[in-house]
């Protein structure tokens, strides 16, 4: 898919796309909610800790004992997994290099995590990290918590971090993934420019 396409086309960096498959989305994908109707609804939910450690402590290793790598790694996903991803970006920094948070289900609990982005950014380690996040035509509490989001990441200005913002309101919830993810991934890996 796309990583052939940037190998063919010369538009990324080369890279080695690892799909992680989840057992029970809900649970693996989202910290702990305090809305009782997330809990009621879906009862096995908060166990994303647990899941970025897996990530971090078994599958990195495994990837790089069996393959040649740069040791730059990122985190990519969409929707409740784009969730999980912009959760890891400002709790869990050191998870990965690159993050791509595509249209994230930022209304889960409450909004918390776009209301708590200023205060995380104002005392974010420093580290060389990399942040793309888009949204589609969504409405409401998802596109509150990723404008609150952008709104810390101008504010706080954390240092070594590059990010940006693609607002797409002419995609949906539907159609986005595929339309930004070559650009997410042409952003967050540019090929070097030869000499």
């Amino acid at each position: 898919g796309l990583a052939q396409y940037g190998a063919l086309s010369g538009s990324f960096e080369d890279l080695i796309v690892v799909g992680v498959e989840t057992k029970d989305r809900r649970a693996e994908l989202t910290w702990r909610s305090t809305d009782h109707a997330e809990i009621r609804d879906y009862p096995t939910n908060g166990e994303a800790a647990a899941f970025r450690k897996f990530l971090v402590d078994e599958v990195k290793p495994l990837i790089e004992a069996n393959y040649r790598t740069s040791g730059e790694d990122a985190l990519m996903g969409e929707s409740l997994a784009g969730l999980f991803v912009a959760e890891s970006f400002l709790k869990g920094p050191a998870t990965a290099d690159r993050y791509i948070a595509i249209s994230p289900s930022l209304w889960w609990d409450f909004g918390s995590l776009g209301k708590e982005a200023r205060k995380i950014l104002d005392n974010f380690p420093k580290g060389e990290r990399k942040f793309y996040l888009a949204i589609a035509d969504e409405k409401g509490a998802m596109r509150d918590g990723v404008l609150a989001i952008v709104a810390a990441l101008k504010k706080e200005r954390p240092k070594g971090v590059g990010w940006t913002f693609s607002d797409r309101p002419d995609l949906t919830h539907a159609t986005i993934y595929h339309r930004e993810a070559l650009e997410a991934l042409v952003w967050t890996f540019p090929r070097p420019k030869a000499e």
